[in-house]
C-alpha cells in the first residue's frame, strides 16, 4: 500500500467518524486511550475474547512516515495469537545486523536473523504506517460487533463512581469494583459525550494524559546525545544501498542506516555538541552527509528529517489501584540501541490482556492484586532492557578515537572465539531475556521432599532446577498431534504444527513422563481429578500429554477425562510428540525423553505462554496444584456462573443491561461446589470442595 491508499483509508476513517461519535454506546467494558501499535493490539486481544472495547484516538488520521521499524520473534509470538503474524511477515525484510568500523566496511561482527526457539525470526523490519494499519484492520476486520473506534476525540475528563452491588451488601473497600465516568470531546464539532466504562487503558504515548490523571510520574532522564534521522522513499533507479541493518562505529560520526521495506531507507547521525539540530536539517549540510553514506540525492525524496534526544523514563505506577492501566510508551520509554520499544509493549499488552478478560468474567475475588502483578511482572524487563540498551548505545557510538581503539580490539580479539560470539549474539548477550520472578507464578511448586537414596537425590537436583524455568516463556517447536482430530478438524498425523496452536488462548497443563506402567491406578486417579475440577474448567483449560519424539505412550491417558467430544466443553485433551531435538524436554528436564530418571511431571502454563508452576515428586498432588492455582490467582470462590455462557458482546442488548450482567457475574452467590456447574456426580463436587480446603 502506497502514500495515497492511506490518505484515502484515512479520509474514508474520518468522514465516518462522525456518525460514529454520535452512536456509540453509553458503556464499555474497556476504554483504550490512545491508538497506537499498543492500543491497536490490545484491542484485537480483547475483540477476540469478546468484550466490549472503545478506542479514543485523538488524532485526525493516522501517522504516515515511519518512526519505530523493528519487532523480536516474542513481538511475532505474540501477533500469531490475534493471526497477524503472516500478513506482518509478507510486508517485513529480515535483515542481517552489521557492527562496522565506517560505512559498509571495516566489519566487528555480524548477527543473522537465524529462526529462534519460537520458530520465527529473531527481527524483522517493517514500515509503520503499514504496520499498524494491518494491526488496526485486525480488529476493525473481525471484530466490529464488540470493538468501536473514533479519531479526532479526546478524553478530557474521568471520574471515579463506585458500582452498585446487585444484591445491595456492604463490600470491602478494597475489593469494591468502580465505574469511569468519562466525557469525551469531538475535537472537530465540539460535542461532549458521556459514558461509562469498568477499565481505562492508557496507550496515549510518552505525554500521556492518562498517566498525569493518575498522578503518576516518569522517573529517569534525558540523553544527553542529539540524534538526526532521515527516512527517504528511494526511487528505483537509485543506485544499490546496504540491504542490511548496520551500526557505524566511527568515533568521528557514529551512525546507523538500515533500509524499510517496501522502498525507503534510513539513515542517524549523531550530532556532535557544537552542532546545532536546525543547522543540520539544512540541505547544504545534510546533503553531503547522505551521500557519504550511500545516497543519491537526485534519487530520493525526504519524507522525513528531524533531531531528537531518546529517552530513558520509567512511570512511578502503572495501576491506579482500581481500574485504569497504562501501557507501552505511556509507562515506559527505553533506549533505541535494541530495537525494544514496540516489543515491550507488546509484551505489556500480552500480559494484561488475560488478566483484564479473567477481571471482567468474575473469575478473580481481588482484582488489586490481579492488576498489580503486571508491574511487577513487567517493570523488571523493562528496567533490563534500558540497561543493556544504554551499555549497548555507549559501546556503539563512542566517540574517543582511543576508546574507539580498544573497543574494537576487544572486539576482534575476543569474538574470535566462537562461544563468546554466540554468547553476544543470543538473547543473553544483545537481547535481555523475559523473565518472572516476581507475580503469579508459583514459585513453591519446585521445592522437593528430603531425599534419603541416589534416585532421590537426582530427583531433588531436577526439582530445583525447575526453579530456572518458572516464570520463563515456554519455547515452541513444531510438534506433531497424535489426535486425528483438532480444533474440529481432521489433521494428518505426520503434519507438524506450531506448539500455540495446541496450548490455545488460555491456560494449558502439560503432562510429561506419564506414559510409564500404572500399577495401583494412581496417574489415571490424578489425571482424572485434574481435568474433571472445575479450576480448570473455568481458566478454559487445556490438557496435554506430551511424549519424546517417536516414544511410546499411553493412549488411555484422558481416557475418563473430559475429551474433545464435547464441542461445548471449555476444555479439550490432547496428545503430542516433541520435535525431533525434543526442545520441550530438554527446556523443561535438561535431559532427552528417553533418560529413565524422568519422574511424572506437570507444567501449568498461563495464557501468556509464562510457565505458572512445574509440580512433580511430593507436589504432584492434584490439591497442590489446584490450590495453588487458586489462591495465587485469587480465584473468586462466589464464581458460580458456567464459563461458556457468559456473554459481553450481545448488541442487541442495552448498555445497562450489559453492566448488570457483568456485575452478576462478579457477584454471583453461587460455590464452586454448587448445582450450576451439573457434574451430575455429588462425590466430584465433594471433592472440588475438598480441594479448595
Amino acid at each position: 500500500m502506497n502514500n495515497n491508499d492511506i490518505n484515502n483509508n484515512n479520509n474514508n476513517n474520518n468522514d465516518n467518524n462522525n456518525n460514529k461519535f454520535n452512536n456509540l454506546k453509553d458503556y464499555y467494558d474497556v476504554l483504550i486511550v490512545g491508538c497506537g501499535p499498543n492500543g491497536a493490539l490490545l484491542a484485537n486481544f480483547l475483540g477476540e475474547m469478546g468484550i466490549k472495547t472503545l478506542i479514543v484516538e485523538c488524532a485526525q488520521s493516522f501517522t504516515q512516515v515511519p518512526r519505530a521499524a523493528h519487532l523480536d520473534d516474542e513481538g511475532l509470538r505474540i501477533l500469531k495469537r490475534i493471526g497477524l503474524e503472516e500478513e506482518i511477515l509478507k510486508q517485513s525484510f529480515q535483515l542481517d545486523v552489521k557492527f562496522n568500523k565506517s560505512f559498509c566496511s571495516g566489519n566487528l561482527t555480524s548477527i543473522k536473523p537465524e529462526i529462534t526457539e519460537l520458530n520465527f525470526p529473531r527481527s524483522i523490519f517493517w514500515f509503520q504506517p503499514k504496520f499498524e494499519e494491518s494491526i488496526r484492520n485486525g480488529f476493525l476486520e473481525r471484530y466490529s460487533n464488540c470493538v468501536d473506534l473514533i479519531t479526532h476525540c479526546k478524553v478530557i475528563s474521568i471520574e471515579k463512581e463506585k458500582s452498585k452491588l446487585i444484591n445491595e451488601e456492604e463490600e470491602e473497600e478494597e475489593n469494591s469494583i468502580k465505574s469511569n465516568l468519562i466525557n469525551i470531546e469531538n475535537l472537530k464539532t465540539g460535542e461532549i459525550l458521556k459514558l461509562k466504562s469498568k477499565m481505562i487503558i492508557g496507550a496515549d504515548g510518552g505525554n500521556s494524559f492518562i498517566r498525569k490523571s493518575m498522578g503518576s510520574k516518569m522517573e529517569g532522564s534525558s540523553s544527553k546525545q542529539r540524534w538526526l534521522v532521515v527516512d527517504a522513499k528511494i526511487d528505483n533507479d537509485h543506485p544499490p544501498l546496504p540491504h542490511y541493518f548496520q551500526f557505524i562505529c566511527n568515533p568521528t560520526r557514529p551512525a546507523l542506516t538500515l533500509p524499510i521495506p517496501p522502498n525507503h531507507y534510513r539513515w542517524e547521525f549523531l550530532l556532535n555538541e557544537n552542532e546545532k539540530s536546525e543547522e543540520m536539517e539544512k540541505s547544504e549540510i545534510l546533503n553531503p552527509l547522505l551521500q557519504s553514506h550511500g545516497a543519491d540525492i537526485t534519487k530520493l525524496e525526504i519524507i522525513r528529517k528531524a533531531c531528537y534526544t531518546f529517552q530513558n523514563r520509567i512511570a512511578d505506577n502503572w495501576y491506579d489501584g482500581d481500574s485504569t492501566i497504562l501501557i507501552g510508551d505511556a509507562c515506559h520509554l527505553v533506549p533505541p540501541f535494541l530495537g525494544m520499544g514496540i516489543s515491550s509493549g507488546f509484551r505489556d499488552v500480552q500480559n494484561i490482556a488475560w488478566k483484564i478478560d479473567l477481571f471482567l468474567k468474575g473469575v478473580i475475588s481481588n482484582h488489586q492484586t490481579l492488576f498489580s502483578s503486571y508491574q511487577i511482572e513487567r517493570q523488571p524487563n523493562i528496567e533490563n532492557i534500558t540497561e543493556k540498551a544504554t551499555h549497548a548505545g555507549e559501546m556503539i557510538m563512542i566517540t574517543n578515537r582511543y576508546k574507539a581503539f580498544i573497543r574494537n580490539l576487544l572486539f576482534s580479539t575476543l569474538l574470535s572465539f566462537p562461544a563468546i560470539e554466540k554468547l553476544f549474539h543470543n538473547k543473553a548477550g544483545m537481547k535481555p531475556p523475559n523473565l518472572i520472578k516476581h507475580g503469579l507464578i508459583d514459585s513453591t511448586s519446585s521445592l522437593s521432599i528430603q531425599f534419603q537414596n541416589h534416585n532421590q537425590i537426582q530427583q531433588h537436583q531436577q526439582s530445583n532446577s525447575f526453579k530456572n524455568i518458572i516464570g520463563q516463556s515456554i519455547p515452541q517447536p513444531f510438534i506433531k498431534l497424535k489426535n486425528k482430530q483438532f480444533k474440529q478438524q481432521q489433521v494428518d498425523q505426520k503434519t507438524e504444527i506450531l506448539l500455540d496452536e495446541v496450548l490455545g488462548n488460555g491456560f494449558s497443563c502439560l503432562f510429561f513422563n506419564f506414559n510409564k506402567k500404572d500399577i495401583n491406578n494412581e496417574i489415571n486417579k490424578l489425571v482424572s481429578k485434574i481435568t474433571s475440577n472445575q479450576v480448570f474448567k473455568i481458566l478454559k483449560t487445556n490438557f496435554i500429554q506430551v511424549i519424546g519424539n517417536n516414544r511410546k505412550y499411553s493412549s488411555k491417558l484422558f481416557t475418563n477425562s473430559n475429551s474433545n467430544s464435547n464441542s461445548n466443553s471449555s476444555t479439550s485433551t490432547s496428545t503430542i510428540f516433541d520435535d525431533s531435538k525434543e526442545t520441550l524436554f530438554k527446556f523443561i528436564f535438561n535431559c532427552n525423553s528417553n533418560n529413565q530418571s524422568l519422574q511424572p511431571t506437570i507444567v501449568i502454563i498461563r495464557p501468556d505462554k509464562f510457565i505458572f508452576g512445574v509440580y512433580q515428586n511430593s507436589n504432584l498432588k492434584s490439591s497442590k496444584i489446584i490450590s495453588s492455582i487458586t489462591s495465587i490467582l485469587n480465584i473468586n470462590y462466589n464464581y458460580g456462573i458456567n464459563y461458556d455462557n457468559i456473554h459481553f458482546t450481545n448488541n442487541t442488548g442495552s448498555a445497562s443491561e450489559s453492566e448488570n450482567s457483568f456485575n452478576s457475574h462478579v457477584h454471583s452467590g453461587n460455590s464452586l461446589g454448587d448445582s450450576d456447574f451439573d457434574n451430575g456426580d455429588d462425590e466430584n463436587n465433594s471433592d472440588i470442595l475438598d480441594e479448595f480446603n
